[in-house]
């Protein structure tokens, strides 16, 4: 245990090398957070719900979807890569932990501080609309967080598969923008997927992307309930368990193709 703990403070002590860049990181999320609520208090004016959500569901939308992108991060898909192609990846077989659970517990550890630092501040708002959030269940919470839990999980093996296919690729940024262009859209990380149309909201809920954010924050908005909840996490499982599986076997054709090279 004490192994895990120390990469996690790792990764939280890597997060505040540039202690200019986090701030300005979590000071632009919340004013994102502020943009984002003008928006919807606007699109809401004259209207009791949109698509079943109401303006307070939206509320809780939007300042659980700033704390889950920040707990997130943007992954690790590129340094994953630069290490394959550098060799220096061949280094983790001296280490006593496997390499995804080494990237996975450093960038968990930048999360929870980035996270964390965001919630001080959404503190004034979060008392000013306390009657909003109380209405959360406390089961609803519970859900919500192994929600999360399961959506961190994905969301790590889809970076490392990102990073091996870098290494194959040598092309960091075209791969970067794919995540992002997947991420942005398909997760419905600004939009809940319940407002796209028809033929897009079908493709999202066939992809992984929408279990990182779109089903975790139904819990918490009440939407999901029930046999949905169920079956939202039961997706989530199964999901990950293919992904893991198909990343297993690129992890080890990526690691023979960097001993061949001579890396």
């Amino acid at each position: 245990m004490k192994k895990y703990i120390a990469l996690i403070k790792v990764g939280m002590q890597k997060e505040l090398m540039y202690r200019a860049n986090f701030c300005i990181g979590i000071f632009s999320m919340a004013l994102s957070f502020a943009v984002e609520l003008a928006i919807w208090s606007a699109v809401y004016q004259d209207k009791a719900e949109i698509e079943n959500i109401t303006y307070e569901g939206m509320v809780i939308y939007a300042v659980m979807t700033s704390l889950l992108q920040r707990f997130l991060g943007n992954g690790t898909d590129e340094q994953i890569g630069a290490d394959f192609q550098s060799g220096s990846i061949v280094a983790s077989f001296l280490t006593p932990l496997g390499l995804p659970m080494r990237y996975s517990l450093q960038e968990l550890g930048k999360g929870l501080l980035n996270a964390l630092a965001l919630l001080v501040l959404f503190i004034p708002y979060c008392i000013w609309k306390r009657d909003i959030l109380s209405a959360v269940q406390p089961q609803q919470w519970l859900l919500f967080l192994l929600a999360v839990i399961l959506s961190y999980l994905l969301f790590s093996i889809i970076n490392y598969m990102l990073g091996i296919i870098t290494f194959w690729t040598n092309s960091n940024i075209g791969i970067y923008m794919l995540k992002m262009a997947c991420i942005n859209i398909f997760s419905g990380m600004f939009i809940p997927v319940a407002f796209y149309p028809g033929l897009l909201k079908d493709i999202c809920m066939a992809l992984p992307f929408q279990s990182i954010y779109y089903f975790p924050l139904t819990i918490i908005m009440g939407e999901a309930r029930g046999m949905q909840i169920a079956y939202g996490l039961a997706g989530q499982l199964l999901w990950a368990g293919a992904l893991a599986a198909g990343c297993l076997i690129m992890h080890q054709r990526a690691m023979r193709q960097v001993v061949i090279q001579g890396g």
